[in-house]
């Protein structure tokens, strides 16, 4: 069974304590309620984190009442009629892999789903759980922030750029505010719904107060509400992160970074680099400055000469891994890249061909080996066993990661060279 937990929806709400009760105008329904404070401080700890016996708990603490029970069923009637007067909503933590698998109802829990990635900087932090609420497409507008799936499951939380209900079935087209260009088009029923609140240090953040806060002066930051108005600037951290591209980042928001740990690659532009020395920073491997034109890749890619029938123009390449050019010669890779950085290793199929990529990259940091292009690849912690050899391979070894030998292999023959 879920767990769901209750969320007052604060953002239609202006309070006003006077006294012993508490006058809630409900902006919204244009409504006004009387609270006492028992129901009070119930509404106050509904912010989505908190369940039921949660808050009982917290009440039996407060009140010093020892009948958890009885407490706990004052608190389930008193949510009960918070959400019959529309204050209230409930937030599940069940994972989104099992909403799209059961086709989950629509009928009101908001879905909390971490964030990952950068790219709806600086709305949006990596490491924030969002809340998202199942909408209509009607509800939908552009620049509304979205989650949704594809195929495998991955989610996306990127912004609205373009509607079209015309399709069978419609299309949503998303961007993310720092992306150079929109995703592909996905069809409606991919979407999981539409991002309301952002769950941080316990409490809801509406996304219209974030979205208003980014480059407000203090002065019109005074004129809102004292709840936002207070609200301190968030600074964000970014930790064990393979590529933080900060390229499109404002020079501001990047002075605001409270820190950066672990991150294997962080990517300036000409605009922002000199920002970058009043980040706190910490094992960071390697910190490149390039344009948004040059494209970033992770992992293993490998090009092939077909490339070259699809390219209009030479890349400008940013590989973090290894890139493997073992199928190209050097006159392919002349046309296929105008520069290349590697924060890794490059392979190469001949002597040629490794001056040909000395001659385009700014920076290798692991090297170039020359290797065989039929060569066997393994990757990651593999096990080379006698198998091998009674394969009758006669392909050089490239080994990406720990490469152990099997005991009944013993060790790799020397006629096997290897390459690391």
């Amino acid at each position: 069974m879920n767990t769901y937990y209750p969320l007052c929806a604060f953002e239609n709400l202006q309070i006003e304590e006077t006294g012993s009760e508490i006058i809630l105008f409900d902006s919204k329904a244009q409504t006004f309620h009387l609270l006492n404070p028992t129901a009070y401080a119930i509404l106050k700890a509904c912010n989505g984190s908190n369940t039921t016996r949660d808050i009982a708990v917290m009440l039996s603490s407060k009140f010093d009442i020892e009948d958890l029970d009885s407490i706990t069923a004052d608190v389930t009637e008193t949510i009960k009629s918070f959400e019959s007067k529309g204050l209230m909503w409930f937030v599940t933590h069940e994972p989104p892999e099992a909403t799209i698998k059961s086709g989950s109802s629509s009928e009101s829990p908001l879905l909390a789903i971490s964030v990952t990635g950068a790219s709806m900087f600086p709305v949006l932090f990596s490491g924030d759980k969002v809340l998202v609420k199942k909408s209509s497409l009607e509800e939908l507008t552009v620049g509304d922030i979205v989650v949704w799936s594809d195929a495998s499951h991955k989610h996306v939380a990127h912004r609205i750029v373009a509607l079209d209900t015309s399709s069978t079935p419609p299309l949503i087209t998303t961007k993310g505010d720092v992306s150079h260009e929109p995703d592909s088009p996905v069809e409606f029923n991919r979407v999981l719904g539409k991002v309301v609140a952002v769950l941080q240090d316990g409490e809801p953040k509406w996304m219209k107060e974030l979205e208003n806060n980014q480059g407000s002066t203090a002065e019109q930051r005074g004129s809102r509400q004292s709840a936002t108005a207070d609200q301190p600037k968030r600074r964000p951290s970014y930790t064990l992160l393979k590529v933080l591209d900060l390229r499109e980042v404002s020079v501001d928001s990047i002075q605001n970074i409270e820190s950066v740990q672990e991150v294997s690659l962080v990517l300036l532009s000409p605009e922002n680099e000199h920002a970058w020395s009043q980040v706190p920073a910490k094992n960071v491997k390697a910190v490149f400055t390039a344009p948004k034109e040059y494209r970033v890749y992770t992992g293993q890619p490998e090009l092939l000469p077909e490339i070259l029938e699809f390219m209009e123009e030479p890349l400008r390449l940013i590989v973090l891994g290894q890139l493997f050019l073992t199928s190209l010669e050097p006159d392919h890779i002349e046309k296929v890249f105008r520069e290349l950085i590697v924060v890794g290793q490059v392979y190469v199929s001949s002597v040629e061909a490794k001056t040909a990529v000395e001659s385009i990259a700014k920076t290798i940091t692991g090297g170039i080996s020359i290797v065989p292009a039929e060569h066997a690849r393994w990757i990651g912690e593999s096990i080379l066993g006698p198998e091998y050899l009674s394969s009758n391979h006669q392909a050089p070894l490239v080994a990406i990661g720990d490469l152990s030998v099997s005991e009944r292999m013993k060790e790799i023959p020397s006629s096997i060279p290897l390459y690391r």
